[in-house]
């Protein structure tokens, strides 16, 4: 699993995001398929936001959404999701 931290069906560069939340939602989604975490990883991760603040953020348009590890997580994996439209998010 360490070995291909990406799974089938991980990213998705036509995404539909409104805001921050639905990005993290959207990308979640994608780990959800693919099995990799369970949908409280999910919410665990749009929390940590609500927590902590957007801390996540690393440049403009980029962020890196992640959780406390827990037993939501069933592999270590990324996922990439981008907005149909550059900067609609």
């Amino acid at each position: 699993m360490l070995n291909d931290p990406l799974p089938r069906g991980a990213v998705n560069l036509r995404g539909e995001a409104r805001d921050w939340r639905s990005a993290i939602e959207l990308t979640g989604g994608l780990f959800e398929k693919a099995g990799a975490i369970t949908p409280s990883y999910t919410a665990a991760m749009v929390q940590s936001v609500e927590e902590h603040g957007p801390y996540i953020v690393v440049a403009p348009g980029f962020a890196l959404a992640h959780a406390r590890p827990s037993e939501a997580v069933r592999q270590t994996a990324i996922s990439w999701g981008a907005p149909e439209q550059p900067g609609a998010v």
